[in-house]
């Protein structure tokens, strides 16, 4: 019926597991991928900051109108706290990125500097 095709699927299906795990190993911590990989995990952390400090900063400022009545004076103070705090957090995670890119420059010219011979404090022969 349809189970003298069932091995050779069995078998295609490892055959393309086996290649995509054998293609997933050659990407390193330095190759392409994962350089993209980082870039996107950095910036959905800076979008869910800004939106995650807006949302709860306006969430605030709506529950105390409601239980308050005194709408729309918290909505909008606190809506604008929550964007400010967003805004900081964004900053402190440009940052971090600023830093972590700086750090690996510096590793990569003082590896290079070793590979040259040359000392990267002097700019000449060690």
């Amino acid at each position: 019926m349809g189970d003298d095709r069932k091995p050779d699927a069995l078998k295609d299906l490892d055959a393309r597991l086996r290649a995509a795990r054998a293609e997933h190993q050659e990407d390193g911590p330095d190759s392409p991928r994962a350089e993209n990989t980082r870039a996107q995990n950095w910036a959905w952390r800076i979008a869910i900051e800004m939106v995650v400090a807006v949302a709860f900063g306006g969430g605030i400022g709506w529950l105390l109108d409601t239980w308050l009545d005194t709408m729309p004076i918290f909505l909008i103070l606190f809506f604008l706290l929550g964007a400010g705090a967003g805004f900081r957090n964004v900053y402190r995670a440009a940052a971090a990125i600023n830093k972590a890119a700086w750090d690996e420059d510096q590793r990569d010219d003082a590896s290079q500097a070793s590979d040259d011979g040359t000392d990267s404090k002097r700019g000449g022969k060690k």
